[in-house]
């Protein structure tokens, strides 16, 4: 009797190492599963954020002047027409202010234009200038982020103590309107306060110690 009550301890004891092995082996497998899944989707976000903020760069960077323009926006921004999410189809106010442009200075490309070529113009022509490829880089980012399925796509520019972002263009994939108001477009010259999550990124990333 003691025999069979013994094996039978045994077996219980066994049963319950094999089970709670079972529990540990699932727990550890799920634990693995889970962080290989969240590696494979934060590396398909942040290659899908890369592609996106190149093709971004790319465009930008077909402009010569396009350093003269960064610094434009974000010196004269309170001085600037800008027409924002309209489509090229149809005329525009963006369309007319390029067509007069072409008209008073016939061998000026608007596309190609170097920095020399810019400076030359009167001040009233510059801003024209870059009220034009403003207007056009608003509807390339538009259709960027349609593309690329992102729920916004921005520049901000921001300096010490990095606690405030002042916006240079945003864009949407959806139908949202201009404004000051969160999950709004922001238009050119909104300044938003960060928050202390958000200017440790800043710094961690201005230091180089994040990407």
């Amino acid at each position: 009797m003691s025999n069979n009550t013994n094996r039978r301890n045994m077996v219980d004891q066994t049963i319950l190492i094999f089970a709670i092995s079972v529990i540990l082996i699932s727990a550890v497998s799920s634990a693995a599963l889970y962080a290989v899944a969240s590696y494979t989707v934060t590396h398909e976000i942040s290659s899908h954020a890369e592609a996106a903020a190149g093709s971004l760069e790319d465009y930008i960077e077909q402009y010569p002047a396009h350093e003269w323009l960064l610094q434009y926006w974000y010196d004269h921004y309170t001085d600037l027409d800008i027409e924002y999410d309209v489509s090229y189809e149809n005329s525009t106010d963006t369309a007319n202010k390029a067509k007069l442009l072409t008209n008073r200075y016939p061998d000026f490309l608007l596309e190609y234009a170097t920095t020399e070529e810019i400076k030359a113009l009167p001040p009233e022509d510059q801003q024209l200038y870059a009220e034009i490829i403003y207007s056009w880089l608003i509807t390339f980012i538009n259709s960027l982020a349609v593309h690329y399925d992102i729920d916004f796509l921005f520049c901000n520019v921001t300096e010490e103590p990095f606690d405030q972002s002042f916006f240079l263009f945003i864009a949407s994939n959806e139908d949202r309107s201009r404004g000051c108001e969160h999950g709004e477009l922001y238009p050119m010259g909104t300044v938003l306060a960060n928050n202390p999550e958000q200017t440790k990124a800043i710094k961690s990333a201005v230091s180089g110690k994040t990407k």
